[in-house]
């Protein structure tokens, strides 16, 4: 073994592995020490000013070979003013937000992207008062993988976003609520090749300040949404067996809404498992995609407002002294217009046509599964189980399917 060690070539090869760990152990040691951040912080706050994101970052911290920490970062999401809509009405303006992150670690794969031509990002987020974890990104050519394993807690009022997320439709206001789920997206580089899967739920959901773009603007009261749950599938049309028989080519991508539900103490909504978004095959791509979306809705004040439409309870109820209108309200207002399309106490919606500009309008209530059905042989709510001695209350049957019914002109 001396022999072995003391041979002119084994110690040059020791020599120099010796100085090449040196030199490795040197570079990631140094590295993060040395590096200008200060530079880099100012760096990226003018690349993305450029861009028209105007950005502000407290502190910035390089961890090893690709590892970085980013704290109190601001970026202002521009507005936009409003756009013309039908019949010649002007859409909501998009307001100016400030997107708010407390902290965000990110690693970077050097070797593929170096020699591979690949980009492999994984990343966590600390921001509105919750945490993201497991987040990966996997860019290659126009491949993108996208997944984010755990969100816990995140609220869209802290984080800033609560007022962007209706901003620019017909109704408007601020959402927040804590938010956690999964998510996880591979875009193959068209709308031919998109497949994945979301699965959110947003616990205490509540709409703030919400408001009708009518004219004049309609202000309403709040309204709390209780849960909100989201689960949306990614597949071409074939792939989806409740999908399949539906109008389109089988090569057609479908965003299928399979469940979006409220269950709250002022507004229980529920959509039909069939509502989907259509992508034909072809070069169109989002701006050939075609939207299928059937809900149904109930207000639980809903008797309150049918008891001041007939004059009944006088002088019990007293009218609402804010500038703001209760939503139970609206459905008075629309009166025998709405009348037709209401069952059980649920009212029904269908949102089709193209993608960017639905045509939305009531209808008969089309939803075969119910929020607060509490009858026998019906569906509970979501981790609700149905206690003994429950009685069948007529007023809280769910929609059922019944013979289409023409609807109403929007």
């Amino acid at each position: 073994m001396n022999r072995l060690l003391a041979h002119p070539r084994v110690l040059a090869v020791l020599q120099w592995t010796g100085y090449t760990l040196f030199f490795l152990m040197v570079l990631i040691l140094c590295v993060p020490l040395t590096f200008p951040t200060r530079q880099l912080r100012g760096f990226i706050a003018r690349q993305a000013r450029a861009q028209g994101y105007p950005l502000e970052i407290e502190n910035l911290a390089l961890h090893g070979l690709g590892g970085i920490e980013i704290g109190g970062v601001r970026v202002t999401l521009p507005g936009k003013p409003g756009q013309p809509g039908e019949n010649g009405a002007m859409t909501p303006d998009i307001p100016e937000t400030e997107l708010k992150i407390d902290k965000l670690t990110a690693r970077v794969a050097l070797l593929p992207a170096l020699f591979g031509k690949k980009i492999d990002v994984t990343f966590d987020i600390d921001a509105g008062g919750g945490h993201m974890e497991g987040g990966h990104v996997v860019k290659k050519g126009d491949v993108i993988d996208f997944d984010i394993a755990k969100i816990t807690d995140f609220s869209l009022g802290e984080m800033g976003l609560g007022s962007r997320v209706l901003a620019g439709q017909k109704l408007t206001g601020e959402l927040d609520g804590s938010m956690a789920g999964n998510v996880k997206v591979h875009w193959g580089g068209s709308t031919e090749d998109m497949t994945g899967s979301v699965d959110l739920e947003m616990a205490d959901a509540i709409l703030r300040s919400p408001e009708l773009a009518l004219e004049g603007g309609l202000k309403l009261t709040d309204l709390a949404m209780g849960t909100v749950t989201i689960k949306v599938r990614m597949n071409l049309k074939s792939q989806i067996p409740l999908l399949a028989t539906q109008h389109g080519s089988d090569k057609s991508t479908v965003i299928h809404i399979e469940q979006m539900e409220a269950i709250g103490d002022q507004l229980e909504l529920v959509t039909e498992e069939s509502s989907h978004i259509l992508i034909p095959p072809g070069k169109g791509g989002w701006k050939a995609a075609t939207i299928q979306l059937h809900f149904a809705f109930a207000l639980p004040d809903k008797k309150v407002a049918d008891a001041k439409a007939k004059g009944e309870g006088k002088g019990e109820a007293k009218p609402d002294q804010s500038d703001r209108l209760k939503w139970a309200s609206i459905i008075t207002m629309a009166g025998a217009k709405l009348k037709p399309f209401e069952r059980n106490g649920f009212y029904g919606m269908t949102c089709t046509g193209p993608l960017a500009r639905p045509q939305c309008r009531p209808a008969v209530p089309q939803v075969t599964v119910g929020t607060r059905a509490k009858t026998d042989g019906l569906p509970h709510p979501a981790g609700e189980e149905k206690k003994p001695g429950d009685a069948a209350k007529p007023e809280e049957k769910e929609p059922v399917i019944v013979p289409p019914t023409p609807a109403m002109q929007p």
